[in-house]
């Protein structure tokens, strides 16, 4: 329940707290006062009534329980009653009670003090601007915005920022990026989800050279963010959603064709991975940096994300026999919440490069591990909000460095992760892919779950042996521009 300007000032005026509204007609307490304010407008709506819980009570074995007051039907008269009890039960611990004594409960039920409330002067304030004002576009760019600083906070991800900017412009170039918020109503929403939900073809050809549509999963994505925004611009009473918002999307999420969920039970929609003898191109050209980033999307499931953020304090024993990684994967929209992993068995060919690595370049003040060409961050947005990526960018070389006539087909970094990702699953089942990803089981995964992780640690020697055909094919690939044998590359050269 919200509270109004006026509502604020009626309770701090019962309850002896100081309060006034500023030029712009936004409440101004001091903050000790407000924090005490604050939780007087979460009450609860039972049987027709606000209610609130303030204090104990005892029960007839002797036990405590919460005191729930009802407090009427008036949002006003609630909000007061509340605060009148929040203040008493505070003196009453002050002075040592545990519990309501029957006598002032007796007293509070009697006495209608609501009713005694002083009259509030009117405040001349100015008006807040009306929502009408704001388009849908202006919105969006405000809740991007705010995503932005929680990423620079370390609030969540720069995949995350990423990723939600990415489909909350799509979804808002869908809804209509001009239109005034107050003019999305239930029935413009539903238009703008059953569109998303119906996968509209998409901007980019296939591997036939065709235009297809937008995958389930990529929908399922924009109508998730396009959700959090307009929940987002809800809260900050920027757009005021309407009745049915939740049912909205529930019932209008986007399903696989017949024809799509066939193929995939006949294991036709297999996950886009590279070969073996792709990786090996790809891991023979590269230098010492650019192997080690490699060997870390193969052994530990890491992306570009992943490999900017390892910290010197998760690489456990890294100058013993048995080095391991050990971190919290942040992946997630909450502050102090991640997925723990555990990687017990690092490949000697990671060891080797990690340890070359750190031998010739010192960790930082930062704890920072990787580090691009200009001793910066591997992945970075510029002031424009471009995003600068290391990794993606020395990707692109690899495959010049290839040429064209012995090029792979040509897959991003992330598909590292899934490569190594399918193999595990091919051999030891889901629950280990699962783990080498990082993902999430069921929410949280805390450092006492009951993953067995010695398990993983076997697994991943066995994904070692099934990787050998690619070193293998690495020792013996030799460059070959315009058609003519080149010399293999040597390794040392800092990434781009």
């Amino acid at each position: 329940m919200s509270i109004s300007v006026k509502n604020y000032l009626l309770v701090s005026v019962k309850v002896g707290i100081p309060a006034c509204v500023n030029g712009l007609g936004r409440l101004a307490l001091p903050k000790e006062h407000a924090m005490k304010l604050k939780p007087i407008a979460n009450l609860g709506i039972d049987k027709g009534q606000y209610t609130k819980s303030v204090g104990y009570v005892l029960t007839t074995t002797g036990s405590k329980r919460a005191k729930t007051f009802y407090l009427g039907s008036d949002a006003n008269a609630a909000l007061v009653a509340a605060a009148i009890r929040r203040r008493r039960w505070q003196a009453l611990k002050d002075s040592g009670a545990a519990v309501w004594p029957s006598e002032v409960l007796a007293e509070l039920e009697a006495a209608d003090e609501t009713s005694n409330a002083p009259e509030v002067a009117p405040v001349a304030v100015i008006a807040k601007p009306k929502p009408s004002a704001l388009t849908v576009g202006e919105v969006a760019a405000r809740y991007i915005a705010h995503t932005k600083l929680r990423q620079e906070s370390g609030r969540c991800s720069v995949a995350h920022l990423v990723s939600l900017t990415q489909r909350v412009e799509y979804a808002v170039s869908i809804l209509g990026k001009a239109k005034p918020m107050d003019s999305i109503d239930a029935a413009e929403l539903t238009r703008t989800v059953l569109k998303i939900s119906a996968r509209p073809t998409t901007k980019r050809k296939g591997k036939d050279g065709k235009f297809g549509r937008m995958s389930v999963e990529t929908a399922r994505n924009v109508l998730k963010w396009l959700k959090y925004c307009l929940e987002w611009a809800d809260e900050n009473e920027l757009w005021t959603r309407p009745r049915r918002f939740a049912k909205i999307f529930s019932e209008n999420k986007p399903n696989s064709t017949p024809v799509e969920l066939l193929a995939a039970k006949n294991g036709e929609a297999e996950a886009k991975r590279f070969e073996l003898d792709e990786l090996a191109k790809l891991y023979a050209v590269a230098n010492d940096t650019q192997r080690l980033w490699i060997l870390l999307g193969l052994n530990c499931g890491f992306a570009a994300e992943e490999l900017n953020s390892l910290d010197a304090a998760e690489l456990k024993g890294l100058n013993t026999e048995s080095p391991y990684i050990e971190r919290i994967r942040g992946k997630t929209l909450r502050v102090g919440e991640g997925v723990y992993a555990k990687w017990g068995y690092l490949f000697p060919e990671t060891v080797y490069y990690l340890r070359k690595y750190l031998a010739a370049n010192p960790i930082g003040p930062d704890g920072r591990v990787l580090r691009s060409g200009a001793n910066g961050p591997l992945v970075y947005f510029r002031d424009d909000k471009a995003r600068q990526d290391a990794v993606y960018v020395a990707w692109q070389w690899l495959y010049k460095k290839i040429g064209k006539d012995n090029a792979p087909r040509y897959l991003s970094p992330k598909y590292l992760r899934k490569t190594s990702a399918w193999l595990m699953r091919k051999r030891y089942g889901r629950e280990l892919a699962d783990m080498l990803l990082s993902h999430a089981d069921n929410g949280m995964i805390s450092r006492y779950s009951a993953r067995d992780w010695d398990k993983l640690t076997e697994a991943l020697k066995g994904l070692r042996n099934d990787l050998q055909p690619m070193f293998d094919a690495a020792e013996a690939f030799v460059r070959r521009p315009k058609g003519k044998p080149g010399p293999k590359p040597k390794g040392d050269k800092k990434a781009a």
